[in-house]
């Protein structure tokens, strides 16, 4: 099965290699760089999420999607957009409903860092900025009970901007997991890839030869 892999702001492709080392090597991991499906539009959540969407249109059949912060983010709106595309869903230390404040805070450091920092991963300055306030318009909230695929809720247990998120995603899409990954903050793929590489082996060996639709009974609750 194929399992696509969305990094967070602030991190790259690359974050998500020493997780899907610890996988079993028969699976078909993909981890684009979130810049490059931009394809050249200007930095914004609705390009990147129409350039996520081409991405996927070209993937045979269903497959998972983990997303991690904005990936998530990503990620949850292709699964409520998309829901007979996905076998399955997880995400990590997501929002579901942006929170305006931190993002604002956020905004107003990174206005006093050097371009430089931003070069690396794929953006100018100006760029970045944007795409985190275009991103903090994003409210998804009434559609957490249309998601239809098993999906795994995670975040880092001294994550702690996120625990109050996860812990109302996990309540608001049906039949969803949740795990608390000990030993990491935000971002899990790097504080523990050991912890949520098990955890994703578990719950992407689950039913592995069927690919479940909207009629399909969700997977039972863990919380």
């Amino acid at each position: 099965m194929i399992t696509v892999f969305l990094h967070g702001l602030g991190q790259t492709g690359a974050s998500w290699e020493k997780t899907i080392s610890l996988l079993p090597k028969d699976g078909d991991c993909r981890f684009p760089e979130l810049s490059q499906l931009l394809g050249g539009k200007q930095a914004s959540f609705q390009n990147l999420y129409a350039g996520l969407e081409a991405y996927c249109s070209i993937i045979p059949g269903t497959f998972c999607l983990c997303g991690l912060s904005l990936g998530g983010v990503l990620a949850l709106q292709y699964a409520a957009d998309h829901p007979d595309k996905l076998h399955s869903l997880v995400l990590i230390g997501a929002q579901y409903r942006s929170p305006k404040l931190l993002l604002a805070l956020q905004n107003l450091v990174f206005r006093f860092m050097k371009d430089e920092s931003f070069q690396a991963l794929g953006y100018s300055k100006e760029d970045f900025i944007r795409l985190c306030k275009t991103t903090g318009q994003v409210d998804l909230t009434a559609r957490l009970s249309g998601i239809c695929c098993p999906t795994l809720v995670l975040c880092g247990e001294d994550d702690k901007p996120n625990k109050k998120a996860a812990l109302s995603l996990s309540k608001g899409i049906p039949g969803s997991e949740l795990h608390f990954i000990p030993d990491s903050g935000h971002q899990v793929n790097l504080d523990n890839p050991r912890g949520l590489a098990d955890l994703l082996q578990d719950f992407l060996g689950m039913g592995s030869s069927h690919s479940p639709s909207c009629t399909d009974q969700p997977i039972s609750t863990n919380k």
